[in-house]
């Protein structure tokens, strides 16, 4: 029996971006064994371990049909290549470059992954005419609150890493590019695996 908050996601079109990935790959074989039709763009970065992502797409094609694009969202071209052929009705954005420290070394890096290439995905999904956009964040870009544990409610976030500020400047740049067909919302990672809970008022 599929639970409530997978049933809107039956036999729909779902691109997952960063689905090779720990919580992408956890959350790709939740949509193939309740039935979505998955296509997944990772480029296998090897930022975290490209042979572990191998393998994590592996245990997804066991639980049933994927289609996987080994494409960098960053890649204007071959992204609109993908979202052209498989036209997906949802796109669930995962895919990031991680990592705090890192991010303090090379910031351009990731403004051009973070920012960039999250517009890139959301102008695409206004060319497209894609219906729910899911973008995911992470709880660091609550950064030097004094409030805690942290609410979803927080509207003086502080962040302080480049990485944490690309994330948050996600969420001004969905504004502007999707369109009013398009409605998007924000979930920020604050464990690993995700739960059911994670899809519930979005579907």
């Amino acid at each position: 029996m599929v639970r409530r908050p997978f049933q809107k996601l039956i036999n729909k079109a779902v691109l997952l971006t960063g689905g090779a990935g720990f919580i992408g790959s956890h959350l790709a074989e939740a949509l193939v064994t309740i039935g979505a039709r998955l296509a997944i763009v990772d480029n296998l970065d090897d930022f975290y371990s490209s042979s572990l992502k191998r393998s994590n797409l592996r245990s997804i094609q066991q639980r049933g049909p994927v289609e996987f694009y080994e494409t960098d969202i960053c890649d204007w071209t071959a992204l609109r290549s993908v979202v052209n052929k498989f036209r997906p009705e949802i796109v669930i954005h995962l895919a990031a470059r991680a990592g705090v420290r890192p991010s303090i070394e090379d910031p351009r890096l990731y403004e051009r992954v973070n920012i960039g290439g999250t517009f890139n995905l959301l102008e695409l999904c206004r060319e497209f005419h894609v219906t729910r956009f899911l973008f995911g964040s992470s709880s660091s870009v609550y950064g030097a609150t004094k409030r805690a544990p942290f609410i979803e409610d927080e509207v003086q976030m502080r962040p302080i890493s480049p990485y944490a500020a690309t994330k948050l400047a996600g969420y001004g740049v969905r504004s502007p590019a999707t369109s009013r067909s398009c409605h998007s919302q924000i979930y920020r990672f604050d464990r690993g695996r995700p739960s059911d809970s994670d899809l519930r008022g979005w579907v």
